[in-house]
């Protein structure tokens, strides 16, 4: 029996011709396939599959939804085969012989589990159910600040920033969290004009920084984790990849706070000084703990902050 994980995939540029569609490769027991493509090819869905045992298939137990709704027994797939990572391989090959960036994202409730014969159909409809069963973790992320908030002339005074909310918008581009992580930190080093310890002695003094309840040590261990996060790229294996992008997908929230509020409030981009004038109050943020903080609109942020 086959374990098949759907994925879409957009290309920036369109495809070359020379990738004939249907495009297939397996490598080892994973079979990785686009098959379909638009006529511009910049559209494209495809799939990843790996046998597994249907022995150790079992059932789930019902459940109720934050809605309240129940839903009934789904499909267990003890050792779900990491296809995502699969996936993530064959795009990083494919762009780099095309020369084409590449997006992809999977399609989760297309999962399904693909008999190969006609034993595997017959144990497949015992279970009574071909809903897989899937374990899912929530990251929050919230804006630091609303529209709303802004001052009239929030547009002309982002314009004095342009270095960092050029970094923000490579930063949001970036599919994987590494990446990511490591263009957030960047606007704050652009914001500064320093890096390392001396970047961290200028944040630890920031007010608007200590609004948000961050701490010197904190700031440390977030500069370790950058460190680690551009060597996992750089020369570490596969699985201390894995292990950072786990760790920067949790701290990236709390980072992306700080990053909106430095954009928020530096009055002299690219300078060590620290004085502030903010654009917006700040609504709400994610704290040290990863839970969310909301400031009422009562609560006043100061406009100007010292030199």
């Amino acid at each position: 029996m086959k374990y098949r994980s759907i994925y879409s995939f957009s290309f920036v540029s369109s495809l070359p011709e020379e990738v004939n569609i249907p495009f297939q490769h397996e490598f080892g027991s994973i079979k990785f396939r686009i098959n379909e493509i638009d006529e511009r090819r910049q559209y494209a869905t495809g799939f990843v599959e790996e046998t597994i045992d249907p022995k150790e298939l079992c059932l789930s137990g019902e459940r109720t939804t934050l809605a309240g709704t129940t839903i009934g027994p789904r499909l267990i797939v003890p050792g779900t085969p990491a296809l995502g990572d699969a996936v993530l391989r064959m795009v990083e090959r494919l762009s780099f012989l095309t020369d084409t960036p590449i997006r992809h994202s999977r399609i989760l409730h297309l999962d399904e589990l693909v008999p190969e014969n006609q034993e595997d159909e017959t144990y497949l409809d015992s279970f009574g159910t071909r809903d897989i069963h899937h374990e899912t973790s929530i990251t929050m992320s919230i804006r630091t600040f609303t529209w709303s908030d802004l001052r009239e002339d929030f547009f002309d005074k982002l314009g004095e920033k342009d270095a960092g909310l050029a970094l923000y918008a490579q930063a949001l581009l970036e599919q994987e969290p590494v990446g990511q992580f490591r263009d957030l930190w960047k606007v704050l080093e652009s914001g500064f004009g320093v890096q390392n310890e001396e970047l961290i002695g200028c944040l630890s003094k920031y007010e608007p920084t200590q609004q948000l309840g961050f701490s010197e040590p904190e700031l440390k261990s977030l500069l370790v984790l950058r460190g680690r996060a551009s060597h996992a790229s750089s020369r570490a294996g596969i699985e201390d990849i894995k292990i950072v992008n786990r760790e920067v997908t949790e701290k990236m929230p709390r980072l992306k706070c700080l990053v909106e509020q430095l954009l928020l409030t530096k009055k002299s981009w690219g300078f060590k000084t620290q004085a502030t004038d903010r654009l917006a109050r700040v609504a709400s943020y994610i704290s040290a703990d990863g839970s969310l903080i909301l400031r009422p609109h009562g609560e006043q942020n100061r406009g100007v902050g010292p030199v």
